[in-house]
């Protein structure tokens, strides 16, 4: 399973998915989860990644030039193919158990942690898949919601935990 991350805290994400049994499942390759700095790609040279939003509003958004560098950087590193990738968002379809499921049968996704107001609408309807929320509240940034969906997924990769029965015992597998 790869997990690539775009964020503006990329220490925040591997502090905390480097570590324990999602840190033991990369080190001995049964997980790769990638944090990528999204001010190393913005064009301007204050490395800038908010905007004002072209609609009006309050507040900043994530600009789509460096959202779009960093997406396209990811799966150049893949051929240019497909990767399933997910927007956090409070406006998104609350997570589940089912989805970590869904969401490892793709193998390699992208998500994009928010900021701000939120994230220019060009990215999202040129490169977003699905739009997911950990609950029905808002947080400052979707760092929290990646570690915690990242988590969630890796563990249900074979041999992360210790035996199937691990997962698949627990309250909200079926």
């Amino acid at each position: 399973m790869v997990i690539d991350i775009i964020t503006l805290f990329p220490d925040a994400v591997r502090a905390m998915l480097d570590v324990s049994i999602i840190g033991t499942a990369q080190k001995t390759g049964l997980a790769e989860i990638n944090a990528y700095q999204l001010r190393d790609y913005t064009w301007n040279r204050q490395n800038q990644v908010d905007d004002y939003p072209y609609g009006g509003g309050a507040g900043m958004i994530l600009a789509a030039q460096p959202l779009t560098s960093c997406w396209a950087d990811i799966r150049a590193k893949e051929g240019f193919k497909h990767i399933h990738t997910v927007l956090l968002s409070p406006a998104g379809k609350t997570y589940t158990e089912s989805d970590a499921r869904r969401l490892l049968s793709y193998k390699h996704i992208i998500m994009v942690c928010g900021h701000y107001e939120g994230i220019d609408e060009r990215f999202v309807e040129a490169c977003v898949d699905e739009e997911i929320s950990i609950g029905d509240y808002v947080l400052t940034g979707g760092e929290i919601p990646a570690m915690a969906i990242a988590d969630s997924i890796c563990r249900l990769v074979p041999g992360v935990l210790a035996s199937e029965e691990s997962f698949t015992e627990e309250s909200h597998w079926s």
